[in-house]
């Protein structure tokens, strides 16, 4: 779902996942569903905290703009 969405390589989408793992943002739990392996990832309390200061950054930059028009 993850490759679909963002419309990235394999090895991109990995590259990118690992580093959000090391860093503690997200945890991924492996499993086989018939003979297909798949990994569900999950946000951590430390990714949600991180996605909220910057989704705040975000949108104190929108209000800056808006209020320069």
């Amino acid at each position: 779902t993850l490759k679909k969405r963002l419309q990235v390589t394999d090895g991109s989408l990995g590259v990118h996942l690992q580093k959000l793992e090391e860093i503690e943002y997200i945890k991924s739990k492996k499993a086989f569903v018939g003979r297909r392996p798949k990994t569900t990832y999950h946000l951590t309390h430390t990714g949600k905290q991180a996605l909220r200061k910057y989704l705040d950054s975000m949108q104190q930059l929108l209000n800056q703009v808006k209020k320069t028009k």
